[in-house]
């Protein structure tokens, strides 16, 4: 059940990038997808989700769901600043001194 909004999020991101032609940010993004979309389809069947309650208290599997939630959350970090940086540099593409908008004359 925790994987699911990230999985939906992550897709729709995947898909955002796709349709508007940024390929490179497309194919940055699609090995986290299908690293959620494996988790997703792997839980055993009669557990509740891929952080189970009653299997969590395992020391083996709380390791690798600490494990798991950090290289997520490392991945969202450096994925954050490229995002920054692609910003900021599509907004400084042009000359921020002499624009030439339309400009009102009184």
């Amino acid at each position: 059940m925790g994987v699911l909004p990230k999985l939906i999020g992550q897709t729709f991101v995947v898909f955002l990038l796709l349709i508007h032609g940024q390929f490179i940010l497309t194919l940055v993004n699609v090995p986290m997808t299908v690293w959620l979309f494996y988790e997703y389809f792997s839980v055993p069947s009669g557990n509740l989700g891929v952080y189970d309650p009653t299997e969590i208290h395992n020391r083996s599997k709380l390791k690798r769901y600490t494990r798991d939630c950090m290289i997520h959350i490392g991945y969202c970090i450096v994925l954050f600043f490229i995002y920054l940086y692609c910003t900021i540099m599509a907004l400084l593409k042009g000359d921020p001194i002499n624009r030439n908008d339309d400009m009102i004359d009184l």
